[in-house]
């Protein structure tokens, strides 16, 4: 008795790079930039990459925290 294979052949057309998200082009961060140390008391906050500033925004505008995300992460859209 002699046994075919049968070969399947995907129809999809799908490039398999669809799959991995697009990175912001000049933007190439070492590591993410997240919360080693946050002191509730002083209101300060302590980055993984040794930044040390404010959480707390004045007046409506972004905290030293949120600037420092900005300037390593670029803006979000």
């Amino acid at each position: 008795m002699t046994v075919r294979h049968a070969q399947f052949r995907s129809d999809r057309t799908e490039p398999a790079l669809a799959l991995i998200p697009p990175t912001k082009p000049g933007i190439i961060p070492e590591f993410k930039h997240v919360i080693d140390e946050y002191k509730h008391r002083e209101q300060t906050v302590t980055c993984v990459c040794g930044w040390h500033g404010s959480s707390v925004g004045i007046d409506g505008q972004p905290s030293a925290w949120t600037a420092h995300l900005i300037s390593v992460r670029g803006k979000k859209r």
